[in-house]
């Protein structure tokens, strides 16, 4: 099968973005949005300034275009993740104003939803995740994989997270087969503060499976 990337989202500290960097993540997420793993929009340089080479992804939820627009640029990121209810116009916008991919995050079912899969195909990245603190398990996961799957062989560049750490890694980039997978909290030893021993084995999991 074909190389399965990764993802690593929630940095919050140079050392851990030159943690991640080193250790094989191709993807590195910085969080713009409301969440315990917020970066304040004027320390984003220090954590570019970490690895220049690294492909920083900034992650909005229903930022107002312009202050996205300037983040972006003033952080120099690579890529932009719309986490919110982003409409197909506003993926476009971005796409435009900003000049870099988009990855536009959805949850479990809602691509039946025209509006987000209008959204969903004007990004050039789909990712299937998780509803923050709503119910997880096993069948939900399931759910989530199964329609992550079904992307994958419609030809979509899928990003797949949920939940994901060391010990599923392996299995979500055999049977998912994604471009990417993404984990945050599955990698930590605190909210924001990653684990070395542990962002190391997901990247080794991952290759696992793919081999």
């Amino acid at each position: 099968m074909n190389r399965v990337l990764v993802k690593i989202c929630g940095l919050t500290t140079p050392d851990d973005v030159r943690l991640c960097h080193a250790a094989g993540a191709r993807y590195l997420g910085v969080i713009l949005a409301p969440s315990p793993r917020r970066v304040a929009p004027d320390d984003v340089k220090l954590l570019r300034d970490a690895a220049p080479e690294a492909l920083l992804v900034g992650v909005f939820a229903d930022a107002p275009l312009p202050s996205l627009v300037l983040a972006v640029e003033h952080a120099g990121f690579d890529l932009v993740q719309l986490h919110g209810s982003e409409d197909a116009a506003t993926v476009l916008a971005v796409r435009e104003r900003c000049g870099v991919p988009v990855i536009k995050a959805v949850r479990p079912g809602e691509l039946a939803d025209p509006a987000v899969a209008a959204a969903a195909a004007a990004a050039e990245f789909v990712l299937f995740d998780l509803p923050k603190g709503g119910p997880g398990g096993p069948p939900r996961r399931a759910g989530l994989w199964e329609e992550a799957a079904a992307a994958v062989r419609a030809g979509r560049r899928v990003l797949l997270g949920g939940g994901l750490s060391p010990a599923d890694a392996a299995e979500a980039a055999r049977v998912v087969g994604p471009h990417a997978l993404d984990v945050a909290s599955g990698v930590e030893a605190a909210p924001g503060r990653k684990d070395p021993a542990a962002v190391r084995a997901f990247i080794e999991e991952v290759a696992r499976g793919c081999s």
